[in-house]
């Protein structure tokens, strides 16, 4: 006689992973990534990327926001962009983006893990290695 399907599921992943392991491993990414954007020469730093309207400039400065704005800082931004925080975010990462690259490199280099004010991790560190096919800026 067969025995029925278990009808329970097994979780989609079997992740051991602690707080802290991810925290070193988000480091280490933003570490590679400053390092791959250090070796850029200074006019890749305007191609796009695959973040629509944004360079490689305004990405970096994005990702590096939560650790360069103050908790006023930001509510300021926001109230600016009347609560809307997709305009709050392109706005400041082009204006943000103007910085010198050894500005936005030197912020991507103190941020450390898990910014402590979002979680944002390293999800969007991957789309520089990307670039769009085009090299013209956006308009």
């Amino acid at each position: 006689m067969m025995s029925a399907a278990p009808t329970t599921t097994a979780p989609m992943t079997d992740s051991h992973l602690t707080d802290s392991h991810l925290t070193d491993m988000i480091a280490a990414e933003r570490s590679d990534l400053a390092d791959l954007l250090a070796a850029l020469p200074a006019e890749a730093w305007d191609l796009p990327t695959l973040c629509a309207g944004w360079r490689v400039r305004d990405l970096v400065a994005h990702v590096t926001m939560p650790f360069r704005y103050s908790t006023a800082r930001f509510v300021a931004e926001l109230a600016r962009s009347r609560g809307n925080f997709t305009a709050m975010a392109d706005r400041c990462a082009r204006r943000d983006g103007a910085a010198p690259p050894a500005d936005l490199l030197s912020a991507l280099r103190d941020t450390g893990g898990v910014s402590p004010k979002t979680g944002c991790g390293s999800s969007w560190t991957r789309s520089p290695r990307r670039p769009r096919a085009s090299t013209s800026a956006p308009t």
